[in-house]
């Protein structure tokens, strides 16, 4: 009897305490306190224990004895049972076994020892909280793990001093599932360094995972640039045929966005980022849509920029300068004239004897629709051209010409005129007749003799010799003169 007593004591004392492997958690978390209990049904000893620790205890009596597993499953727990070792690696679970010692040597005995296993899960910590627009509510999903799954409240989440600064909270939703949030009024632009702490003593084992994150809120999508050159409404761009190739290279917010372009055509192209438009060709306004795309912040979000785009032709000049014949009168020596002109910036009055007026000389009048006057008074008398040249900027220029006639007298329009002498003999008039009637009377000679001989070339000259008679006769040469001139000028008109 006190045999037994002894082989049944010291196979209690063979508790398994040292038989628990020490485990790193990968959290820094050393697993495998000494188990408590007394060994016995009610009171077994108790290994606790996280999914994936090495478990290895082997069993000893002070008798040589066979062990077997009498009561309980070590399987429920990842373990088994060979000879005289317990081991395995733990799974998820709880079970009590009874461990029964039989001797094989000297009298028969049995001793028994209870053990209670309960493996709990790792502490695990995930989410990813993403980043917002700001002035919308934020929310984001953490998990953890159930690490005890017969009981509740075991893991306790706490947020960073930062975190609950800038108004971000944590409130739990179920054992696994906590929410990270955000008012819509407290999520301004920004970012937040949030870190979420997640702490367990299931089973007596301290479990802590962190999960960090930078959280960045974004201001709404936009743009940044204004395209060069644009009218006073900032969207209307306006060309001339012939200016450079024109560019803009649009920039949005956020950082990242993509713009795209439509509404383009041949002309107008958007490609690596820049918009282009081609001067080459005249086109009527065309409507060019710039879309800023970003989903920073979670969602999709745009931002359009609305462009007119136009390429004029270049502004030319139609009309050209213009001058009429010259009015004129002659008072002595005084020469008074005037022309109409248009669409002229320079006129210039050249009196043929050497004397020119332009621009605001005093002897130019400049009255209303477009007639230009000028007063001249010439030293001496004779025949003089009297030339008026208007011409624009362009280089473009018209004239017309006139013949002034001046004499030796010089009339005072405060004198009247004296009257005529009846008896003052005539003898230019004279002169003029006598030449006339000589070669009328030439003429008429060579004319008989051409048309008897039939010689054309008389007849010819017979006329010329009459038509100058009856030029100088009647005082027309002058005339013939002015209009031959004008002919020459290019500005007599029918």
């Amino acid at each position: 009897m006190a045999l037994a007593v002894m082989v049944v004591a010291m196979l209690a004392l063979a508790v398994p305490m040292a038989a628990v492997n020490n485990h790193d958690s990968g959290n820094g978390v050393m697993l495998g306190a000494d188990p408590v209990g007394s060994g016995t049904q009610t009171d077994p000893y108790e290994i606790d224990m996280l999914v994936g620790d090495t478990f290895s205890y082997t069993l000893a009596t002070n008798i040589p004895s066979t062990f077997l597993i009498t009561s309980g499953n070590l399987s429920a727990v990842g373990l088994s049972h060979s000879g005289n070792l317990i081991s395995g690696t733990a799974s998820l679970g709880s079970t009590k076994v009874c461990v029964t010692a039989t001797a094989t040597d000297g009298p028969s005995q049995t001793a028994t020892q209870w053990i209670s296993f309960d493996v709990y899960r790792v502490l695990t910590i995930s989410g990813t909280p993403a980043s917002s627009w700001a002035g919308n509510a934020y929310s984001s999903t953490i998990t953890i793990s159930d690490v005890n799954p017969n009981a509740t409240g075991e893991t306790t989440l706490t947020l960073n001093s930062a975190a609950r600064t800038a108004g971000y909270t944590l409130t739990k939703v179920s054992e696994t599932s906590w929410t990270l949030a955000r008012t819509a009024a407290n999520n301004v632009g920004g970012t937040v360094a949030v870190e979420i702490t997640a702490t367990t003593n299931a089973g007596g084992i301290s479990q802590s995972k962190v999960l960090s994150a930078n959280i960045t809120t974004y201001g709404k999508v936009g743009f940044t640039s204004e395209p060069p050159s644009v009218q006073d409404d900032g969207q209307t761009i306006w060309l001339v045929q012939g200016d450079p190739t024109y560019t803009y290279t649009p920039t949005a917010t956020p950082e990242g966005a993509v713009i795209t372009a439509s509404g383009t055509n041949s002309n107008i192209t958007f490609s690596s980022g820049v918009l282009r438009v081609s001067t080459a060709n005249v086109f009527d306004e065309r409507t060019v849509t710039l879309t800023a795309t970003s989903n920073a912040g979670g969602t999709t979000e745009t931002a359009t920029q609305i462009l007119k785009i136009q390429v004029w032709d270049p502004l030319v000049i139609n009309t050209v300068p213009t001058v009429s014949n010259i009015t004129s009168t002659v008072d002595g020596r005084t020469y008074s004239a005037s022309v109409v002109a248009d669409n002229y910036t320079t006129i210039v009055w050249d009196m043929g004897d050497g004397t020119t007026y332009t621009g605001t000389d005093s002897a130019i009048i400049y009255g209303a629709d477009g007639k230009v006057s000028v007063t001249h008074v010439y030293a001496t008398e004779g025949m003089y051209q009297v030339t008026v040249t208007v011409s624009d900027d362009r280089g473009q220029s018209a004239r017309t010409t006139s013949v002034a006639y001046i004499t030796s007298e010089i009339v005072d329009p405060d004198v009247p005129p004296a009257p005529e002498n009846p008896d003052q003999p005539k003898d230019d008039k004279l002169i003029i007749s006598i030449g006339a009637v000589v070669c009328a009377i030439i003429g008429i000679i060579l004319m008989i003799v051409g048309a008897y001989y039939k010689k054309w070339e008389i007849i010819v000259i017979a006329v010329a010799l009459i038509a100058i008679a009856l030029l100088w006769q009647f005082d027309w040469i002058p005339q013939v003169h002015e209009f031959l001139m004008n002919i020459y000028d290019g500005t007599w008109e029918l």
